[in-house]
């Protein structure tokens, strides 16, 4: 089963728009969505704090923004 976590921060803009991409394509799919937000943990904080957002697939592929639903949709392809 694939794994998809988007790493979030307190008011983000572009957090949500990348949550607005990954939302619909997931639910076609029929793939769950985990969102961790930074500043509950240090370590994503130190890891993705100047990155974010970012998406994680099965915990071994990363895909900072910008990205397009298309990027995503072929990245799950390969996963």
């Amino acid at each position: 089963m694939r794994e998809v976590v988007l790493v979030t921060g307190p008011n983000c803009h572009l957090c949500d728009l990348a949550e607005d991409i990954l939302r619909p394509l997931l639910k076609r799919k029929n793939i769950k969505m985990t969102k961790r937000d930074i500043s509950s943990d240090i370590s994503l904080k130190k890891k993705y704090g100047l990155r974010i957002p970012v998406v994680l697939i099965n915990g071994g592929i990363e895909r900072d923004w910008p990205f397009t639903k298309l990027q995503i949709a072929q990245l799950l392809n390969y996963s």
